[in-house]
């Protein structure tokens, strides 16, 4: 499952995703070799990886080690030619905001020399005596790490991550995948739903989602200055006009673009029509239900 994201301070498309079993063996290795981190002996034994690429090649990532209600960060690295560029906050930011939609409360982590920088990222120095009796007696803690690494930590928002999906109208397919995201993130996020204008909502997503058993009838077509008070953590646009035409919203949310199909613009008979809004929902609740698996929420 790969998140497109582009960092709004960035004129060339990043990609935040999941980094596949598959890559475990051979780029995610290299990067952590390069970067003087240890190779995990097991890297399935319940961690989630997220990174960032550029191009297809991979240049940051962080791993979660998922435990009862805590996270341990580990691994963060940044390709030697990319450091100093924000990427490493990049990861950190996006590990926070995985280990919040698995609904973690903290996130701790051990470091010999980067407590500068974790401390920048929110975290804070604790004693090891103080570590949850998990974290304590995870293998990075026992083994891995040395005597000479410090303990720190990160408290998270117990409030829902914000997400908002952004469309050109808010008429048809930012509507569907608010309520697919709904849907499948079974209650893991606040999503809400705009446009760049606002167009109301387009009977054809009305009645297609009904057909699949979801009602936004009373869901209204907002424009995303009616969430200026509102800070977001993960911003999806669907559609390109969208994204090259998004506005400045405050805070420091994750950017992550999919363009679908737009069924409204569709010609034809009521069964081409038909047959274009279908094949648009069936795209975007695909899209909604592989992000949440990709995420390890349940279905």
């Amino acid at each position: 499952m790969r998140w497109l994201a582009e960092r709004a301070l960035e004129s060339e498309l990043m990609e935040i995703r999941l980094i596949s079993p598959a890559e475990q063996g051979n780029a995610l290795t290299t990067l952590l070799i390069e970067s003087g981190l240890r190779v995990p002996d097991d890297f399935n034994r319940s961690i989630i990886w997220t990174g960032l690429s550029l191009n297809g090649q991979l240049i940051a990532c962080a791993g979660i080690e998922m435990y009862d209600q805590a996270g341990l960060l580990r691994s963060v690295a940044v390709a030697g030619a990319y450091r100093g560029k924000g990427y490493g906050s990049t990861v950190v930011k996006a590990a926070a905001i995985l280990a919040r939609l698995r609904k973690l409360r903290a996130l701790y982590l051990f470091t010999e020399e980067a407590s500068g920088f974790f401390g920048k990222n929110g975290y804070e120095l604790m004693e090891r005596s103080d570590l949850p009796a998990d974290i304590a007696a995870s293998s990075q803690a026992a083994q891995e790490c040395s005597k000479m690494a410090v303990a720190m930590y990160c408290t998270l928002p117990e409030t829902l991550p914000h997400v908002l999906v952004l469309c050109t109208g808010n008429s048809c397919r930012s509507q569907m995948a608010h309520a697919y995201l709904n849907k499948y993130l079974g209650g893991r996020a606040s999503v809400y739903s705009a446009g760049i204008e606002t167009h109301g909502l387009n009977p054809g997503a009305v009645a297609i989602l009904k057909e699949d058993g979801l009602d936004i009838t009373l869901h209204t077509s907002n424009h995303v200055d009616e969430y200026a008070h509102l800070r977001f953590d993960l911003i999806l646009t669907v559609c390109d006009h969208a994204k090259e035409h998004c506005p400045w919203i405050p805070g420091d949310a994750l950017r992550i673009h999919h363009n679908f199909t737009d069924p409204s613009k569709v010609k034809g008979s009521p069964e081409e029509v038909q047959k274009a809004f279908l094949e648009t929902r069936e795209e975007i609740s695909s899209y909604c239900r592989n992000l949440a698996a990709a995420l390890g929420i349940p279905a």
